[in-house]
């Protein structure tokens, strides 16, 4: 059976970033951005059976970061979050999924700033709902990217 493009993201994420697995951390969906999602787990509640809000906060970066390095005209960068700012709206009692959008016009937006400011940081939203489609949490995250390491080092 072949792997989809979701499906071998996630596998080298969880490969490469050992939280991911630990999460469960799963790619749904890559076209203008990425949708991911986490399971509600044993390894992901807190003390009074919800969602962990330090799993929220990773599915929210995780989610963004990916978004970002689909695109095309940024996936060759390294993806680095500078801030993260969330809010939690209501306690997240099921799988949690995170949508976070890097649309080609907002892509081409950061090339351009960053050919005049090689450490231009931008943001991208990122709202995380239940298996109900209830917002749970929303947040900001705020990247810069960096180049690529010279390919014979």
């Amino acid at each position: 059976m072949t792997e989809t493009r979701e499906q071998r993201r996630t596998r080298v994420l969880q490969e490469v970033l050992p939280l991911y697995k630990f999460a469960g951390l799963q790619v749904d969906e890559l076209a203008d951005g990425a949708r991911c999602s986490v399971p509600l787990s044993r390894e992901n509640t807190n003390h009074v059976g919800i969602m962990h809000a330090g799993i929220l906060f990773t599915l929210a970066e995780a989610t963004s970061a990916i978004a970002i390095s689909v695109n095309k005209d940024l996936a060759r960068h390294i993806v680095i979050a500078k801030h993260v700012q969330i809010s939690f709206r209501r306690p997240a009692t099921t799988r949690v999924h995170a949508t976070a959008m890097m649309t080609p016009e907002k892509a081409v937006d950061v090339v351009e700033a960053m050919a005049t400011d090689p450490k231009h940081a931008f943001d991208i939203e990122v709202s995380l709902s239940d298996d109900s489609e209830k917002v749970v949490a929303e947040g900001v995250c705020t990247f810069v990217l960096r180049p690529p390491p010279p390919k014979d080092a």
